[in-house]
């Protein structure tokens, strides 16, 4: 309830509008494949909300599929499994597809260590 008061009177638009152009920057350079970079725009806009599961969330898959790191990835995607979501949509359901990719990063994990073990 006061938060949609709160964005009603304009408290925190400024806020939103420099992660909004972190997010847009990281997303120009995940279109370039400058995935380092996507990272390090996606750190500047956790520096404004730092409790934001969907930032979490992007942060994890960049690494994922694009610098193919899943412990960085399942770490990303854990912490945006349990931020509080506070009344917003966007965070709530990354938090939920959080905890569909930690299912299978660790499925993935577990398979190839099965997959090792059979080769020996």
């Amino acid at each position: 309830m006061w938060q949609r008061l709160l964005s009603w009177l304009g408290v925190g638009r400024e806020e939103n509008a420099i992660v909004d152009y972190f997010v847009k920057k990281s997303t120009q350079a995940l279109l370039q494949e400058r995935y380092g970079t996507a990272i390090r725009y996606i750190d500047r806009a956790l520096e404004f909300q730092p409790g934001a599961s969907r930032l979490h969330l992007a942060r994890g898959v960049i690494y994922r599929e694009g610098l193919h790191n899943l412990a960085e990835a399942l770490d990303c995607f854990k912490k945006a499994a349990v931020l509080p979501a506070n009344g917003n949509f966007e965070n709530e359901m990354a938090k939920e597809r959080a905890r569909e990719l930690i299912r299978e990063v660790m499925q993935s994990v577990k398979g190839e260590e099965e997959d090792g073990s059979k080769g020996t």
